[in-house]
């Protein structure tokens, strides 16, 4: 009776060594699958944030579609409208410089602009010089440089940095004078006076 206790008690041993190592081997899959789980779970979390973000960009880019068509007509309309724009720069780059700004406005804005309007070449309403020939940011540039901000030293500005001749500047108040020294100063210019009695 003795060795059959032994026995079953050696039989006990090994089923629970046995269950142990199961045990060793349930903790270590558990373990595992518990890591699994995290990562797949922060993996889940990024997809989400990702989904999030692209969903955002989408709702985004649908409204700059909007807004990019939009733009699309107007630079359609802007290309039809250049023919007359251009014209009137053009001629106002080539014939008004010598002129007083009364002169200028009547000349452009009055007699060349009437005439483009009755031949019917399309043209840009309301048609303004600054807005064609130069733009704000070049427009701030050239006040920050010394350029009066009023209209005729900006069409002045147009003239004496986009027409081929040199200008002729009657400057008492040596506006022009300062601006174009600060202006040309980055390609050394080198500034003498001329009195003409």
């Amino acid at each position: 009776m003795f060795y059959l206790a032994k026995k079953d008690l050696e039989r006990l041993y090994r089923e629970v060594e046995g269950l142990e190592l199961q045990l060793k081997v349930l903790a270590k899959q558990y373990e595992d699958a518990m890591l699994e789980r995290v990562t797949l779970q922060s993996e889940a979390d990024l997809m989400e944030r990702r989904a999030g973000a692209a969903d955002k960009l989408i709702g985004g880019l649908g409204s700059e579609n909007v807004r990019w068509r939009n733009e699309l007509e107007e630079l359609k309309k802007r290309r039809v409208q250049l023919l007359g724009d251009c014209l009137l720069g053009a001629g106002f780059l080539c014939y008004v410089g010598a002129f007083s700004w009364d002169f200028r406005s009547v000349m452009v804005y009055r007699d060349w602009k009437s005439n483009v309007i009755e031949l019917g070449i399309p043209m840009s309403q309301p048609f303004r010089l600054e807005h064609l020939l130069t733009d704000d940011v070049e427009i701030s540039r050239w006040t920050s440089e010394g350029l009066p901000p009023d209209e005729l030293s900006i069409q002045n500005g147009i003239l004496t940095s986009l027409c081929h001749r040199f200008p002729l500047c009657i400057d008492p108040q040596e506006q022009a004078l300062h601006w174009i020294i600060r202006k040309e100063e980055k390609n050394n210019l080198k500034a003498g006076r001329t009195i003409i009695m």
